[in-house]
C-alpha cells in the first residue's frame, strides 16, 4: 500500500494534496477518523506510525477487545502486511474472528497466504457468511488466481439467487443484489461465458432499488446492458430476461 502525505497539521487536520482540509472528529486506538458534515476520511494509525502491534500482542489482547475494537483492527491491519508475522496474524483473525472480521481482511487473506490455503480459509467463511456479508469474500477468492476461484464463486452465486429478497426494493441498499451484482462481476473477469451472464446483469440494472441499479451500471459494461429495460417498467423483475441485444 501506498503511504498518503497527510498534511503539516496532521493530526489534528488531515490535508491530503488537492484535497479538503478536514478537522479531526475521533480517534481509536487503530484508526483517526477526519470529516466535515459533506466529507470523511479515516486513517489507518498503522499507515501513519502511531499504532504497532505484533503476533503476540493480537493474540493475547484480541479475547479483551469489544467488537467494534476488532473491526476497527480487521479494517485497518492490511497497513502491516510488510510485516514478519503478518500472514500469522490474518491466520489468527481468520479463526479467532467473526464474519464482520473476515470481510475485513479477506483480501490480505488473498495475498499473504498461499493460494491453496487462503481458498481453503475463504471457501470455509463464504459457507458460513450471511447473504448480503459475502461481496468482499468473493473479490478475494477472486484475487487468489486459484484455478478452483471461478468454481467457487459461481456456487456461490447459484446459492445467492435462491435467497428471498433478491429482488426486493431496499431504501439503502439490497445487500444480497449487490452481493450477486459482484459475483457476476468476478465471475465475468475469471473467465465466465459472458453470454450466460448477460440476462443477470441485465435484470440486476433493473432492479427495483435505486442504488442496486447504480451498482450494475458500475459493474458491467454498457455494452452488457444495451437495451436493458428501464427499472419503471419492470412490473416483476424476476421474470427471465432474454439473451442478446
Amino acid at each position: 500500500m501506498r503511504r498518503l502525505d497527510l498534511g503539516p497539521e496532521y493530526p489534528a487536520y488531515l490535508q491530503i494534496p488537492g484535497e479538503e482540509r478536514l478537522p479531526l472528529l475521533r480517534e481509536s486506538r487503530w484508526s483517526r477518523e477526519f470529516g466535515t458534515p459533506d466529507s470523511r476520511a479515516i486513517i489507518s494509525r498503522f499507515m501513519d506510525g502511531s499504532a504497532s502491534i505484533d503476533l503476540a500482542e493480537l493474540t493475547s489482547g484480541w479475547p479483551g477487545w469489544s467488537s467494534t475494537e476488532r473491526r476497527d483492527f480487521a479494517m485497518n491491519c492490511g497497513w502491516l502486511e510488510k510485516q514478519a508475522d503478518f500472514a500469522d496474524m490474518m491466520r489468527f483473525v481468520a479463526t479467532a474472528g467473526l464474519p464482520s472480521e473476515w470481510s475485513a481482511i479477506a483480501q490480505s487473506i488473498a495475498t499473504a497466504l498461499p493460494a491453496d490455503e487462503a481458498l481453503s480459509i475463504l471457501e470455509s467463511q463464504l459457507v458460513a457468511a450471511a447473504p448480503g456479508e459475502r461481496a468482499n469474500l468473493m473479490q478475494a477468492v477472486a484475487s487468489t488466481g486459484h484455478p478452483r476461484a471461478l468454481d467457487l464463486v459461481r456456487r456461490t452465486l447459484d446459492d445467492l439467487l435462491g435467497c428471498a429478497g433478491l429482488w426486493d426494493d431496499d431504501p439503502f441498499v439490497n445487500w444480497v443484489a449487490h452481493d450477486v451484482t459482484q459475483a457476476v462481476g468476478h465471475i465475468a473477469r475469471l473467465g465466465g461465458d459472458p453470454g450466460e451472464l448477460e440476462p443477470l446483469a441485465r435484470k440486476l440494472a433493473a432492479h427495483r432499488c435505486r442504488r442496486s441499479v447504480d451498482a450494475a451500471r458500475r459493474t458491467f459494461p454498457e455494452s452488457t446492458l444495451r437495451s436493458s429495460p428501464t427499472r419503471a417498467s419492470r412490473k416483476n423483475p424476476s421474470a427471465p430476461l432474454p439473451f442478446g441485444y
